[in-house]
């Protein structure tokens, strides 16, 4: 298998994976760092969602709490 492209250093990079027995050909290497890819995705677009719900309720909480200020005239 080669990559396309024209970075050797990474393909020798995956073949030394496949050379010492870590993987059994340089398309596990890739699939392998797919998934990883992909995990790291799935964590960051949580971290998102998780970040996003928190400013929503931050913000929620800063108009309630200015709703129960006393008002002055």
């Amino acid at each position: 298998m080669s990559i396309a492209g024209p970075d050797k250093q990474l393909e020798t990079y995956i073949q030394q994976f496949v050379d010492a027995n870590r993987y059994g050909s340089k398309s596990e290497v890739l699939r392998e760092g797919i998934r990883l890819i992909q995990d790291r995705d799935r964590k960051l677009a949580a971290l998102d969602s998780s970040i996003m719900c928190s400013i929503v309720d931050a913000d929620k909480q800063r108009s309630h709490a200015a709703d129960r200020r006393p008002h002055r005239e």
